[in-house]
């Protein structure tokens, strides 16, 4: 910045640096009529903080400024908790360290070998004054096992840790076999079932649905004795109950005495 403006045909200011960490360009030119120009600043790694000044001279005369450096901050590890989980609807939680903490926040570039399976942010940040810092990982379903490398990088240095997206588990089923049970002879009386699902009056026909392999008891109301036959047999005596065990789909006749 200029203590007024630029005379006609502009100002050339030359510029300079104390330190090799900062280069800024030999000079920059001031419009006719300007006040002041901004331009860029290069910067190289340090392994220490480093102030560089740097100064801006025309006409005879000169003003300073200081700027700063910091080293490159490197991520130091990368842990993953779970390592492993579901595809559809899992997620995973990546904690990042750096050795020492900082003043100002550090920033990483995040990276997943397969984002398809398991999805991250761009970048994450380790706040400043602490150590870690972390992001979240989402995965999406997967038909077979997927190991996904999660990646942070920063300072030159890329660490890695390997994240097992597995395919959600299919619903439990249970296979089914269906009972007709038809029930005739004394009127007013009816045949239910242990466990309960079926359960018919005299003069009529009715079906329900059990476990494959469930053990079934057949009784009738007030006790009476009945007759049965089919999948459940008395074998022409009379009896209460009947109980079997149903294997497949099945039927019973009943004849309440």
């Amino acid at each position: 910045m200029l203590t007024g403006q630029a005379p006609p045909g502009g100002a050339i200011v030359a510029l300079s640096s104390d330190s090799p960490a900062v280069t800024p360009p030999p000079s920059v030119f001031v419009d006719a009529g300007s006040f002041s120009v901004s331009f860029p600043l290069q910067t190289h790694t340090v392994a220490t903080t480093t102030t560089a000044t740097v100064t801006a001279t025309w006409n005879g005369a000169a003003a300073s400024a200081q700027v700063t450096l910091l080293p490159a901050v490197a991520p130091t590890a990368i842990a993953l908790s779970p390592t492993s989980t579901v595809g559809l609807g899992g997620s995973s939680f990546a904690t990042v360290s750096i050795a020492t903490p900082q003043p100002t926040d550090t920033m990483f570039q995040v990276a997943s070998s397969n984002p398809a399976a398991a999805s991250v942010p761009n970048g994450m940040m380790v706040p400043a004054g602490t150590t870690r810092g972390g992001f979240n990982i989402f995965t999406s379903a997967v038909s077979v096992d997927s190991r996904v490398t999660i990646s942070v990088s920063g300072g030159g240095v890329t660490q890695s840790a390997t994240l097992l997206v597995t395919p959600s588990s299919p619903p439990t089923t249970t296979a089914t076999a269906t009972l007709t049970l038809t029930a005739s002879g004394r009127s007013g009386e009816t045949v239910s079932s242990s466990p309960s699902g079926l359960k018919v009056a005299v003069g009529g026909t009715g079906s329900a649905s059990f476990a494959t392999g469930s053990s079934i008891t057949l009784s009738v109301s007030n006790s009476r004795d009945a007759v049965w036959s089919g999948a459940c047999s008395s074998n022409g005596n009379k009896t209460k109950t009947c109980t079997f065990t149903l294997n497949g789909n099945a039927s019973v006749a009943v004849n309440v005495q």
